[in-house]
């Protein structure tokens, strides 16, 4: 399993789009809920921003705080 992990979320069109850029899925927990499994996802020039990280960094509150010290 990867180390990097990510929690990723697009509603509409865009999840459509970015659906697209999936070359590989790997269930690798919870089969039983079928599409509510967990995933491993293959991915190839998949254009997205984490927004918190596993070590639980959110990057709108770094960006904030790092616009509100300029």
């Amino acid at each position: 399993m990867c180390a990097r992990r990510s929690l990723g979320v697009a509603i509409g069109g865009l999840g459509a789009l970015l659906a697209k850029q999936i070359a590989a899925a790997t269930v690798i927990a919870y089969d039983d809920l079928g599409p509510e499994a967990l995933y491993a996802l293959d991915l190839v020039a998949f254009p997205a921003v984490v927004i918190i990280d596993r070590a639980g960094r959110n990057f709108h509150e770094t960006a904030r705080a790092a616009w509100r010290s300029r």
